[in-house]
């Protein structure tokens, strides 16, 4: 954790690196006592991102807004394909015209609004694309979270998982592997595969625990800094 990089933005409740990159900070929102460390990558630019509260994300991570074809590119694709299917040498300047919009508009996308609930930890080296994360999940570093993903509450995602796109983990799943799967395994009194309901309290305190100790790091810093 790179400390003597981080802005202290008390008065907001909230510590952003200044090493963090926050494209289209207008449509990033943060509920406020969350921490991104640096070399972080948030685009908002691309479409709205919503951080809650006690939210936490680790080096070196990218947050992007997953995206889906439009109607509009579909339809372009089929028009298009039809005039390729004519002789060239016949078309007029109109088509012509006509075959390079419609290849324009091939390479529009549309992009949707993320979200990541509160008491959410991503680790270090993440890729994140995905529609939504809930509350109190816990990311491992270096995993792959892919386009339109959703993500329950309360859930466990191991280290080096790579979770396909459109994919959707139901609350209190622990997963791993790649692709990512459902582990067939108790943990602490929990059913096979489950996390116990027990620790959607129990993540809640140590997010709180954690933005705490963080601040209380960056006071006695800034303290010796002086």
């Amino acid at each position: 954790m790179t400390c003597a990089m981080t802005i202290s933005c008390y008065f907001l409740k909230y510590q952003v690196s200044r090493l963090a990159h926050i494209y289209g900070s207008r449509h990033v929102e943060m509920k406020g006592k969350s921490i991104i460390l640096p070399n972080v990558y948030v685009r908002g630019d691309f479409a709205n991102v919503r951080i809650g509260r006690y939210c936490h994300i680790g080096n070196d991570t990218i947050i992007r807004p997953p995206f889906t074809p439009t109607i509009n590119l579909v339809n372009s694709f089929q028009a298009t394909e039809t005039i390729k299917s004519k002789n060239r040498s016949s078309l007029s300047s109109q088509e012509q015209e006509q075959q390079q919009q419609q290849q324009q508009q091939q390479q529009q996308l549309s992009f949707l609004p993320l979200q990541i609930g509160s008491y959410t930890r991503i680790g270090s080296q993440c890729i994140i694309e995905a529609s939504s994360i809930g509350s109190s999940v816990t990311i491992g570093d270096a995993c792959v979270i892919g386009q339109r993903v959703l993500i329950k509450d309360c859930c466990r995602i191991e280290s080096g998982t790579i979770l396909p796109e459109g994919m959707v983990i139901p609350p209190f799943s622990v997963v791993r592997g790649c692709p990512g799967k459902i582990v067939n395994e108790n943990y602490f009194g929990g059913s096979a595969g489950m996390l116990p309901e027990s620790s959607a309290v129990e993540i809640v305190d140590e997010s709180v625990k954690l933005f705490e100790e963080f601040v209380e790091q960056e006071k006695e810093r800034e303290g010796l800094a002086q």
